[in-house]
């Protein structure tokens, strides 16, 4: 499997898994499916994980300047970890976190309660929350 720097063709297969992912998120900061265009943004550079035999994806991972505007103190972020479906359970999310970590000395991200643990075996520790649609968010450090 290899890492590319995400090309239009990627972002238009993961658009849409991205919005089913996330959809409440994205809806918090004002945001619709129509409007919602990563591609474009230049404080995110998303990259794709794709598979050896096929270039089909794999999974994807971003950096961020800043995630939570009203918490831009933390940067850069780690954003949408993402695992096709037929890639679920087979420990493909540790290779996009170790991705990423090996980009940066210090990574910050958000996540839902039930993700606490999985990122805290990635080595990051809570440092901050913040409240979306009315769930907490942990707001999780790893540093070098």
């Amino acid at each position: 499997m290899k890492f590319v720097v995400a090309d239009s063709t990627h972002h238009q297969i993961l658009k849409p898994l991205f919005w089913q992912q996330w959809e409440l998120e994205l809806h918090q900061d004002g945001g619709t499916y129509e409007t919602f265009n990563i591609e474009n943004d230049k404080t995110v550079t998303l990259y794709v994980l794709l598979h050896d035999t096929d270039s089909s994806i794999v999974g994807a991972v971003a950096l961020t300047k800043c995630d939570i505007p009203a918490k831009a103190q933390y940067t850069p972020w780690m954003s949408y970890v993402f695992v096709m479906p037929q890639y679920r359970g087979q420990g493909v999310v540790h290779t996009l976190i170790n991705y990423v970590k090996s980009l940066q000395p210090c990574l910050y991200l958000f996540c839902r309660p039930y993700l606490i643990d999985l990122y805290q075996k990635a080595g990051f520790n809570i440092v901050d929350s913040v409240v979306m649609d009315n769930v907490t968010m942990s707001i999780m450090k790893w540093v070098k």
